[in-house]
């Protein structure tokens, strides 16, 4: 009797601590990301989807110096590449990191078309109506700027806007025109801004460009 008391005890303890030890895992603290995708567009609002368990802060770090504490933040990011996202968990049980790799890219057609613009400029007149011709996916041409017959030309990259000083007329003569930015797009619309100096007084125009 002694003896089959001994083993059933025995299996007894075996069945608990195994039991103990599978809740234990059951429990453990586990970071997971998920996401509607892997690759998306610069300018789009990326949502990055807490899945772990047992967690109770977060850490995310989006691969381009930016971080968050929220449990399902959205992102948007402004250059094209490869970017790892790491998220750390911590909960009752621990802490646990898990990363995923999403692809950044650049679309060719965001910009590409003939715009109607007006810029809000108070050097002379208070704005003209000109127009703004996409002429590939790194070239801004906005013609009649600043008055007629003058024109301004940019280069784009990732929607970055890049104007180098030159030289246009105005009601007030020739002024020097140059600019830098984030392209803000809106359906089809698009923003920007453009510096003119006559190098005595300075503006920064505000160009609202309206795709035809």
């Amino acid at each position: 009797m002694k003896k089959h008391t001994l083993v059933a005890l025995m299996a007894f303890l075996t069945f608990s601590v195994a039991t103990i030890t599978g809740c234990k895992k059951e429990k453990e603290t586990t970071a997971c990301i998920s996401t509607t995708a892997t690759t998306f567009n610069t300018g789009q609002s990326v949502a990055f989807t807490s899945c772990s368990k047992e967690s109770g802060t977060y850490t995310w770090q989006f691969g381009d110096g930016t971080t968050s504490s929220l449990e399902n933040p959205t992102h948007v990011y402004t250059s094209s590449g490869t970017y790892e996202v790491v998220l750390t968990v911590s909960g009752p049980n621990g802490t646990d990191s898990t990363s995923k790799t999403v692809s950044i890219t650049h679309t060719a057609d965001n910009y590409v078309g003939t715009y109607s613009t007006t810029e809000s400029c108070t050097m002379g007149s208070d704005a003209y109506t000109s127009s703004v011709t996409k002429v590939n996916d790194n070239t801004i041409t906005i013609n009649n700027f600043y008055g007629s017959g003058w024109s301004v030309t940019g280069t784009v990259a990732d929607g970055i806007l890049t104007i180098a000083s030159q030289t246009v007329g105005g009601s007030n003569g020739a002024v020097s025109a140059s600019g830098s930015g984030t392209l803000s797009a809106t359906g089809n619309t698009l923003t920007y801004t453009v510096t003119l100096s006559d190098g005595t007084n300075t503006d920064a125009c505000t160009v609202t460009n309206i795709k035809q």
